[in-house]
């Protein structure tokens, strides 16, 4: 019982930051101001753009489980990628002051 509950807990945890990475990938291709403390507004952002995603991909092909573990990894992959780049920027400018 408590194996179930750490898988379903670390996926829970996989899909909050993949929906994170893609919020953030729209945020720099809109070139919307990200602040590093409003990652709510971020994680709505996300799960409006794979709301649109799933429903435009779904008339050209099937969801299964490939396609979803590979919009999974592409989303975890975009945060990782992101937030060093933000974070990077933020030291930045700490060790400028």
């Amino acid at each position: 019982m408590i194996h179930n509950l750490f898988i379903f807990t670390s996926y829970y945890i996989l899909i909050l930051i993949s929906i994170l990475g893609y919020g953030l990938f729209f945020f720099k291709l809109l070139k919307i101001r990200f602040d590093s403390s409003n990652f709510g507004y971020v994680g709505l952002f996300g799960i409006y753009i794979l709301i649109v995603y799933s429903y435009l991909s779904n008339l050209i092909i099937a969801h299964t489980e490939l396609h979803n573990l590979a919009i999974l990894f592409f989303g975890l992959i975009l945060f990782i990628f992101l937030i060093k780049n933000t974070l990077n920027v933020k030291r930045k400018l700490f060790l400028l002051l």
